[in-house]
């Protein structure tokens, strides 16, 4: 099953290369206008979303900056050493996490840094004063809840299966989410380009693989009831 799943990331990763850059922006676009349409991101308040790769990936930017446009809450991830909160480690060589951090105006979204091996630009952590140990923008740390989260992936399934990048970097913040709010979690939400939209047969999902509520392809919403 492992197996399977590298060589299905790898086969739509170069196809996810081969996309031009302009195909890519209209899609993205289409999506951003498309999004603000549905039920599921009208009536949520505080959102969860994530700053995409720089190239092969569905871009965000529209998507981040519209959400704060309409004042929602806005909280983008982190990565963070294990280490730096003294959070145990959830599965084995894990030493990082993401922390999802608010982001409050669109300047610091335009002028965040990239950090890390995919050059992902990302919020820095803020604290009340100098005496805090507790970041003052950490939504887990702070026990803060999302409405909606929107989540990247490698490939998706119209009945909500997520093919990640293979870290379990998601996996992990949605079952440390259910752990500080009694098992309650976000409504989640697979979002992505047409080329990542796999049949359902191509993935067979393990024990933690956590499933999508909706994928949201285009101007298309699957998952709907």
């Amino acid at each position: 099953m492992k197996q399977a799943k590298v060589d299905l990331r790898r086969t739509v990763k170069l196809i996810l290369k081969g996309i031009p850059q302009e195909n890519i922006k209209s899609q993205s676009d289409k999506l951003a206008k498309f999004i603000q349409t549905t039920t599921i991101l009208k009536n949520a308040k505080t959102v969860g979303l994530y700053m995409c790769m720089p190239h092969s990936e569905l871009q965000t930017d529209l998507l981040i900056i519209e959400c704060i446009k309409q004042n929602k809450k806005v909280y983008l991830p982190r990565i963070t050493p294990l280490t730096t909160f003294n959070e145990l480690p959830r599965y084995p060589s894990q030493k990082t996490c993401l922390h999802f951090l608010r982001v409050e105006n669109i300047s610091t979204v335009e002028t965040m840094a990239p950090r890390g091996r995919y050059s992902i630009r990302e919020p820095e952590f803020e604290y009340a004063d100098l005496m805090s140990n507790v970041p003052s923008n950490d939504l887990l740390l702070n026990r803060g809840k999302l409405d909606v989260l929107l989540v990247p992936g490698v490939a998706f399934t119209k009945t909500g299966g997520r093919l990640g990048h293979g870290v379990g970097f998601y996996d992990d913040f949605i079952k440390r989410y259910r752990e500080v709010h009694q098992g309650e979690q976000p409504i989640l939400v697979g979002i992505g380009l047409e080329e990542q939209l796999i049949e359902n047969n191509m993935l067979v999902l393990e024990d933690h693989d956590e499933k999508l509520d909706y994928v949201i392809i285009g101007d298309r919403v699957y998952g709907e009831n």
